[in-house]
């Protein structure tokens, strides 16, 4: 591989994102296909230019748009914002308090300098091919639990192109998560906990969650090629003093008379994970407390460690795919999850070998133009003949399966639409009468509402209770805004009962939805309306995460209480 020098990066960025970057799929894949009107256009871009000039608010009204401007510019850099309510790059214009995040894909970083204290072959930004491990791991307990345990679909796993690796949750109603249902997320996926100076940082107790076993589970198939053979934690009595600092004392002083008698790590390893079965055993027939001491030197050792600033706020951003790391020079690349293990960071293409495969290919650009072939043609055969290609084709198959998820949820809708109209004889079917009388509810409730609206508050919101007691099926909103979206829904459809409120697109920017305060993490299932205790999560029969996943995902509960 070409070795890369950062001096170069002024020359090279040009031809980068003119011949290399992947422009189509990474418009398709942020413009979700145009969900919202104006989607794209309120998106936030930030870039880092030459000398470390940061340039943040960046908004576009187009993938052409963006396009041309990173081949104008060639930033260093490409950070990732939320969706806003107006355009970002206009947000001097706005009035104070107007301009906010609306949305945002769930994000996870996870960095390698958090590991310092449980790997010993190197620390700070280093890294190697011993310590990756620990990367890999948490990329199989994270997506797990975000696939199993939260119900969501898709993901995005990308290399940082240094040290560590990041995660976009990219489903319709996870974009719309409001602060406290991301801190809610990564609290549920966070098991490490403690400071530098806190020794023991997991802590197990029964009844053990489900959540915590099946992350042993994963870890378990990596824990002795890392950490007995790696690291080799429990090679000399320095290391070992230190693992059984995290068991129970009753159990330490016996394995720390016994160590010395074994030969290596693996089997001062089964001595003392053979023990804790033991008292789990004996636990089990109430004879004694069961200990969990070896998982939780497992789980202390090599679960993830996530930053929680950067998942719950809405308007954290995070690095783009594909943007290049301006001291490695290595290419921020998606990760295939079918190839997880054979991933090798040191082997993901840097700026400098891209440039120098195109230039061994033999392309001449000026040529092909003057052979009339097109720009995106000349690009994609470009990128085709570089050791990226691999890397693109994993993006564009993710956003391949989000756009054919899209079309089937069009088509699961309009089936229910025309099923809703249309018998199974092919008869024409006449309207429910209910449909009649709900349809002249909402129209006389419109008129009332729009009667009072430049009244005094008092009537607004008496107006606003009375519809919310008269609303059937006890479906309660937590503000005026929900009692109209209910009403005008229920008004266009004629044939919509009042309480089914669907979701309407804002018709300009400055009407997309201001974000509302929330007061409870999580939403009951039933739709009550009422916040959830945030217990619910690590209920410890397991029954938790049923309603964790409905109440995150089920997309009903977010119409009704948007984030």
């Amino acid at each position: 591989m070409v070795p890369f020098e950062p001096a170069a990066l002024p020359e090279l960025l040009p031809v980068f994102y003119r011949r290399l970057f992947p422009h189509g799929a990474y418009g398709r894949w942020l413009g979700y296909g145009g969900v919202v009107k104006n989607y794209f256009q309120l998106r936030e871009f930030s870039f880092t230019l030459r000398d470390d000039i940061y340039v943040r608010f960046q908004s576009f009204g187009s993938p052409q748009e963006l396009e041309r401007e990173l081949q104008r510019t060639n930033p260093y850099k490409i950070d990732i914002g939320a969706v806003y309510s107006h355009r970002p790059n206009q947000h001097n214009t706005v009035h104070l308090g107007a301009f906010q995040p609306q949305e945002k894909e769930l994000v996870f970083d996870i960095d390698m300098t958090d590991y310092d204290d449980v790997r010993t072959c190197c620390s700070s930004a280093e890294i190697c091919s011993k310590c990756w491990t620990l990367m890999t791991i948490a990329v199989r307990v994270i997506d797990r639990a975000l696939v199993e345990d939260l119900g969501m679909r898709h993901r995005l796993w990308v290399y940082s192109g240094r040290r560590g690796v990041h995660c976009w949750v990219c489903d319709d109603a996870v974009r719309k998560w409001s602060p406290a249902l991301r801190a809610a997320a990564v609290e549920y996926l966070t098991l490490v906990k403690g400071g530098a100076e806190t020794v023991k940082k997991v802590n197990i107790s029964e009844p053990v969650h489900p959540f915590v076993r099946r992350s042993v589970a994963v870890v378990e198939k990596y824990f002795e090629a890392y950490a007995l053979a790696g690291q080799d934690i429990l090679g000399n009595p320095e290391s070992w003093d230190k693992v059984l600092a995290l068991i129970p004392e009753d159990h330490r002083e016996p394995l720390r008379g016994e160590f010395p008698k074994k030969r290596d790590s693996a089997q001062r390893w089964e001595l003392l994970k053979g023990r804790m079965e033991r008292t789990r055993r004996a636990g089990g027939a109430g004879r004694s407390a069961a200990c969990y001491g070896d998982w939780e030197i497992m789980l202390q050792y090599c679960f993830p460690r996530l930053d929680i600033n950067v998942s719950k706020g809405v308007g954290h951003l995070l690095k783009s795919p594909f943007s290049v790391h301006p001291k490695t020079g290595r290419v921020s690349v998606p990760l295939d999850l079918q190839k997880l293990e054979q991933f090798d960071p040191f082997a993901v293409p840097t700026i400098s070998s891209l440039c120098h495969e195109l230039d061994a290919a033999g392309d001449d650009g000026e040529q092909e133009e003057e052979g009339g072939e097109t720009e995106p043609k000349r690009r994609a055969r470009d990128y085709k003949k570089t050791s990226l290609a691999p890397y693109v084709r994993v993006f564009e198959q993710f956003v391949e399966e989000m756009e054919r998820a899209r079309r089937g949820e069009l088509l699961r809708r309009s089936g229910e639409s025309r099923a809703g109209t249309q018998p199974e004889g092919g008869t024409p079917k006449r309207r429910d009468p209910r449909a009649r009388r709900n349809c002249a509810f909402c129209f006389g409730f419109v008129l009332v509402f729009f009667s009072v609206k430049t009244s005094p508050l008092s009537s607004l919101q008496t107006c606003k209770e009375t519809s919310e007691a008269s609303l059937p099926g006890g479906h309660r909103g937590t503000g005026s805004a929900i009692v109209t979206s209910t009403i005008v829904t229920s008004a266009a459809g004629c044939g919509e009962m009042p309480g089914e409120a669907t979701e309407t697109v804002p018709a300009t920017e400055q009407e997309l939805p201001q974000p509302q305060a929330e007061t409870a993490v999580g939403w009951p299932v039933d739709g009550s309306g009422d916040g959830a205790e945030r217990s619910v999560i690590h209920q410890s029969d397991g029954s938790g995460f049923q309603a964790v996943a409905d109440g995150f995902c089920n997309p009903r509960i977010s119409r009704a209480r948007p984030g």
